[in-house]
This record gives structure tokens, C-alpha cells and sequence, in this order.
């Protein structure tokens, strides 16, 4: 039986990943600009997280686990940023799992770099450099930069680690960071180490 999804996507580069299969779903997606706005503004915050939760229970309905992986690596830091630690954690850590299983590495870059912004919160610095040293080694690798809405965001929080932590600490968490990466692909037991501490 056919059925029709209403689900909202402020992931801008989900437009061509839509839940496709057996069932008929349409999408409404919400354009970059909100995006960004929803993401980086208290004041939006609760809308941005109803908008997240409801695009994250109609992608596990229809078991899009690509869909999932987006909407939970938008929602970790969105709960950071509202001082939902644990909360995050949980969704940053779900959503490097599925990544894993889909060898999805752009979704993981995203990821890993919520993982940063969490750790930065959280006053871990070194494993907040750790984090996107590994991100960017990654995004590297891919071919795949820094959305240009999110890039002076991401440059001002490492240039802060940077000036927080002594040059030294910074530089060798980052390089730790990087060996994420090598020949074969990504280390997940270095990611899942990382995770734990």
C-alpha cells in the first residue's frame, strides 16, 4: 500500500537522498538559509528540534537509515548547544554507527565534527582538537570541504582551542586526530576509543 510522507528536511544537501524504496514519500525541505538560521539562533532552537525529531521518527518509520544518519547529525549538536550533553552524545554516537554500516564518509566528517563542538562545550579541548583533526583529515581524503555556512563557525572554535590550549597540546591532539585516517580507510577503533573517553 502507497503511502505519503510530510516530513521536514533543513539538512540543504539531503535533496537528492529522499526516501525513495517502495513507498511514495514527499518532502518538503526548508532551504539552506534556514538551515543555518534555525541552527545558530537560540530563539529557534525549539522549532529547529521539533522539525529534527519529527524528520527523525518518519525516517526510522520507513527505515531510511541514510535519512536517519542526516537528521541525527543535525540534532547532536543542536542539543549541545541547549546544554543536552548526554542527549547528544547518544545521537552523535547512533549516527557514527549508521555511518559506519553505510560507509558514509561525508555524514561522518559532519559528525565527527559534532563531536568536537561537543567536547569544546563540555571543556574537553584536547579531545575537542582530537575530533577535528579527524574531520578534517577526513573531509581531505573526500574531497569534501566545509559547507561555506558552516565554515567561519567551525574556524573560529578551532582558531579559540588553538589559543586556549598551548600550541604544543593543540598540535599534537590534532595529529592524533589525523591518523584516523589511513590507506584502507577510516580507524573506527580509534573513533569509538575517542567516544569513550
Amino acid at each position: 500500500r502507497e503511502r505519503i510522507c510530510f516530513v521536514i528536511f533543513l539538512n540543504y544537501w539531503q535533496c537528492d537522498q529522499m526516501f525513495i524504496n517502495h513507498k511514495l514519500c514527499v518532502g518538503v525541505f526548508a532551504p539552506k538559509e534556514l538551515h543555518f538560521r534555525l541552527c545558530s539562533s537560540i530563539e529557534y532552537f525549539p522549532v529547529a528540534r521539533a522539525l529534527y525529531e519529527e524528520s527523525l521518527g518518519v525516517a526510522r518509520e520507513v527505515g531510511d537509515k541514510q535519512g536517519t544518519a542526516h537528521t541525527l547529525c543535525n540534532l547532536g549538536p543542536l542539543l549541545s548547544r541547549q546544554g543536552e550533553y548526554t542527549n547528544a552524545e547518544a545521537r552523535l554516537r547512533e549516527c557514527l554507527a549508521l555511518c559506519r554500516e553505510l560507509e558514509d564518509k561525508r555524514v561522518t566528517a559532519s559528525a565527527l565534527e559534532g563531536c568536537a563542538e561537543l567536547a569544546h562545550r563540555k571543556q574537553q579541548l584536547e579531545r575537542s582538537a582530537w575530533f577535528y583533526g579527524a574531520a578534517q583529515t577526513l573531509r581531505e581524503a573526500i574531497g569534501c570541504p566545509l559547507p561555506p555556512n558552516e565554515r567561519e563557525a567551525k574556524l573560529m572554535d578551532i582558531a579559540l582551542l588553538r589559543e586556549v590550549l598551548n600550541e604544543e597540546a593543540f598540535r599534537a591532539a590534532w595529529e592524533h586526530g589525523e591518523a584516523v585516517m589511513f590507506e584502507q580507510g577510516i580507524r573506527w577503533d580509534q573513533i569509538d576509543s575517542a567516544l569513550t573517553l
